[in-house]
């Protein structure tokens, strides 16, 4: 019988590991770590006693939800029987300073309730003053370089874009916009791409920006889980595995690959410290970006020519536990405009552990995300100095907590979370690999439409499933096919023929004026 292997265990490796494993064809999950899950992985609890209550947290990577427009990995979760365990967000709370106090103007559920169109419905900010204070104190210079770029953010579209707006950094389109404005897309950057706006792509902050934000503004809302994404997401799939037969080499890494430059025919799995090669008949790598670059070595421009790996970077999450919790008139997510984090989530707000912690204590938890250039100083720095930069943000964002804090908690993670750098998104390798039988997964890959992270790492995993079970003589229409991104609201159809129209002309034409 024809056997697949699917290396890596992250979500690409469970999404093909799933789609295979259902279609009752043969698989062996390999993974290096002795978890499944990958970013998904919970891999530590934390027991706390405080006021004659024992008190366990699980403390996973910081991925706390889903965006809207995830259709695939929702249907994932439908399939799973765990969609349940999703809440909806409908606020987004933007902390910001303006003219030396801090705003907290409400910028997701705006958008959304508002009776306008998609096209239309950014006017809904205009709603908060300090918005609008923003552009007054900017001037008509800053107002109309902003509205001038905004034309290139509604005219792109993915589809024939891609290579025209790469190698620019999203640093480029918000020079020169009114402060507050400016620091909102440079937030959406942090939370979307891990880094910072000089470091990003435009091309690829647009892709997130047209499908999370410009096409539906429906598809602005984010769910959260009520569970650890290990209970959601990666347990399931596991289990799912077993009960069809399937297997799992955990602890394994995968060291070195045999191939004849047409066919892989072995892989060289280090288990209990002994290396022994295995062969199968048709191989997912899916795996991130620099331990996929260690595997294949000076052979990846021989087997991914024409493509770039994107780097990884690593990211830090900050938990802090207080006694009492803040006033409930602001909201439970949010991103600082300002500041030494990106995000917060309250989490006493969001998960059954930490309720639990207000239920008994009245007290609260909140959990911060540092990317870019801020989670480079916390993987340089004590944790001593990270928690006291982020607990500064924090006692000044909700006045009230100094004095009350339980404890403190700092996580580095690995620099796993994919960038797309200036150039990078336009090379990304492609799903087949120059071997026939080995193909590639992950939220790095080339997908069959634009999307990002958590979904391209779905959609990725389900097309290399179909494509290795064609390879190992199985029927692939037993294979779930991937579920493309809704088309935009006529609104934005019509607006996005009118601005690429306008894009083809002066002085909208010339992308360095940008």
């Amino acid at each position: 019988m024809s056997r697949i292997a699917v290396v890596g265990a992250g979500m690409a490796g469970l999404s093909a590991t799933y789609s295979l494993a259902k279609a009752g064809i043969p698989v062996t999950l390999i993974e290096a770590d002795h978890v499944p899950g990958g970013r998904l992985a919970t891999r530590e609890e934390l027991s706390l006693e405080h006021q004659g209550h024992t008190f366990t947290f699980p403390i996973e990577h910081g991925i706390h939800g889903v965006w809207r427009p995830y259709y695939n990995l929702r249907r994932l979760l439908q399939e799973l029987g765990t969609f349940s365990t999703l809440t909806p967000a409908p606020y987004q709370e933007l902390v910001a300073e303006q003219r030396g106090q801090r705003v907290f103007p409400e910028v997701g559920a705006r958008l959304r309730q508002h009776p306008l169109p998609s096209l239309l419905a950014p006017a809904a900010l205009l709603q908060e003053p300090v918005i609008v204070r923003d552009l007054l104190d900017a001037g008509l210079r800053s107002c109309l370089r902003a509205a001038k770029n905004m034309n290139h953010v509604l005219a792109f579209d993915p589809e024939y874009d891609i290579e025209r707006y790469d190698d620019l950094p999203v640093q480029k389109l918000i020079e020169g916009w009114p402060p507050l404005v400016k620091r909102l897309f440079e937030s959406l950057t942090h939370q979307g791409f891990f880094q910072d706006a000089d470091r990003v792509s435009l091309a690829a902050f647009l892709t997130g920006l047209t499908f999370y934000v410009i096409n539906d503004k429906e598809d602005t809302a984010f769910d959260v889980f009520g569970v650890d994404p290990n209970r959601a997401l990666a347990q399931p799939i596991f289990d799912k595995l077993h009960s069809v037969g399937g297997t799992h080499l955990l602890g394994s890494p995968v060291t070195a690959l045999s191939h004849n430059n047409e066919r892989l025919t072995k892989l060289c799995i280090q288990n209990n410290g002994e290396e022994q090669w295995l062969e199968f008949d048709a191989v997912i790598l899916a795996m991130d970006p620099a331990n996929l670059s260690k595997l294949l070595k000076e052979e990846a421009h021989h087997l991914l020519p024409y493509s770039i790996i994107p780097k990884g970077v690593a990211s830090a999450v900050v938990r802090f536990w207080f006694d009492v919790a803040p006033s409930r008139k602001r909201y439970a997510t949010g991103v600082f405009a300002s500041g030494h984090a990106d995000n917060f989530f309250w989490l006493d707000l969001l998960q059954p552990p930490y309720q639990d912690w207000h239920d008994k204590t009245g007290g609260s938890v909140i959990e911060c995300h540092l990317y870019g250039r801020r989670a480079e100083h916390a993987m340089e720095h004590t944790d001593d100095e990270v928690l006291e930069r982020v607990r500064r943000v924090v006692q000044e964002s909700w006045p009230g907590l100094e004095g009350h804090e339980v404890h403190a908690h700092l996580l580095r993670n690995p620099p796993t979370h994919t960038v797309f750098a200036p150039g990078v998104m336009s090379n990304l390798p492609a799903m087949q690999t120059q071997l026939r039988n080995m193909c590639l997964a992950g939220d790095w890959i080339q997908a069959p439409f634009p999307c990002l992270y958590l979904e391209r790492a779905t959609v990725t995993g389900m097309v290399a499933a179909q494509y290795a079970a064609q390879q190992a003589g199985y029927d692939a229409s037993l294979l779930p096919t991937p579920i493309p991104p809704k088309p935009p609201t006529p609104s934005v159809r019509l607006g996005r023929k009118l601005a690429r129209i306008l894009r083809s002309s002066l002085p909208f034409r010339n992308l360095s004026q940008l």
